[in-house]
């Protein structure tokens, strides 16, 4: 879960930054890409839901500033890297919870 988490994460980010896509595309990319990540059947990033209104306003209207662009950009950026960052947390995590348990159940088998 973990490896193929992680290859979601740089699989967005490769495709948001092609060079060739405007700004509104690259929002667009990291926007639709994290919105569709899932762990045990669930939406991960469920907080972007908010942008939803937004994006798809700027998507029929457009007229949003570069420096909007911009910022959402960043934001989705940073999710992104939250996401990693919160990956590696769990996984350390379970690799802690396993080594108690494992050493509970030993010291209790020999006790």
């Amino acid at each position: 879960l973990k490896a193929s988490l992680l290859t979601q994460y740089e699989n967005i980010e490769s495709a948001a930054n092609k060079p060739e896509l405007t700004a509104f595309e690259k929002l667009k990319t990291y926007y639709d890409g994290l919105l569709s990540l899932k762990s045990v059947g669930r939406t991960i990033h469920t907080n972007l839901e908010v942008l939803r209104p937004w994006v798809e306003l700027k998507h029929s209207a457009g007229g949003v500033s570069e420096e909007t662009l911009t910022h959402w950009i960043t934001k989705l950026k940073d999710e992104l890297n939250q996401g990693r960052a919160r990956i590696h947390a769990c996984y350390a995590f379970g690799c802690l919870f396993a080594s108690a348990t494992a050493a509970s159940a030993h010291d209790s088998s020999s006790s």
